[in-house]
């Protein structure tokens, strides 16, 4: 269980700021902060900002910022991390907010409308994970549609503990859309931040 509101937030932010050196596509912020204004309101929106810029980090203009510019990674965690300590949401919202996410993503809607089969679905979204992000890959490890599992390791892939949470609800997400459920539970059975090598996720329905 992660627990969020015990965060220090200058160390956190510290530590993104200094381990997460990678790019990934502006869709992620512009995604995060339409989301957090929907729920919390534009003047909660507004002091999550003052607050997320008082670490001396800056906000894009996002009016100007397209989905497929190419950001600092460490500005959508920060981001996530300012807003969550500061709505007071707890590992459940961070996973929703993770789930929401697929529903609004243009690259996501293409694989899916294209579908072929939950496989071919899925490991075309896994080859396409560096057209979103620049660094990571995803390797598939056991797709048994009999056993309705599905296990696969993201690698080279270290952002923060609560990407690891907002990405179980993007994957879930993912894979409920190609196998047709609504009711994926979903398990990260390794973690780097808890020693492995590299995340792994295990999916049944």
């Amino acid at each position: 269980m992660l627990d969020i509101q015990s965060f220090d937030l200058k160390k956190e932010i510290d530590w993104v700021v200094k381990n997460d050196p990678g790019l990934e596509r502006g869709e992620d912020l512009k995604y995060l902060v339409d989301y957090v204004k929907k729920q919390a309101g534009p003047e909660k929106l507004k002091e999550i900002i003052i607050e997320f810029e008082k670490f001396g980090l800056k906000m894009p203009d996002l009016a100007k910022l397209n989905f497929a510019d190419w950001i600092p990674s460490s500005l959508p965690t920060s981001f996530m991390l300012v807003a969550v300590k500061k709505l007071d949401w707890e590992e459940k919202d961070v996973e929703m907010m993770g789930r929401r996410a697929p529903l609004l993503s243009p690259a996501i809607k293409f694989i899916i409308k294209y579908f072929v089969s939950p496989q071919v679905t899925l490991r075309k979204a896994g080859a396409n994970w560096r057209k979103h992000y620049a660094f990571g890959e995803v390797e598939f490890i056991n797709f048994d549609t009999k056993k309705k599992e599905i296990i696969f390791r993201l690698k080279n892939f270290k952002k923060h503990k609560i990407t690891c949470v907002y990405l179980q609800g993007v994957f879930s997400q993912v894979v409920g859309m190609a196998v047709g459920s609504a009711n994926i539970r979903v398990t990260e059975t390794k973690c780097v931040f808890d020693g492995d090598p590299y995340h792994e996720y295990k999916f049944n329905w």
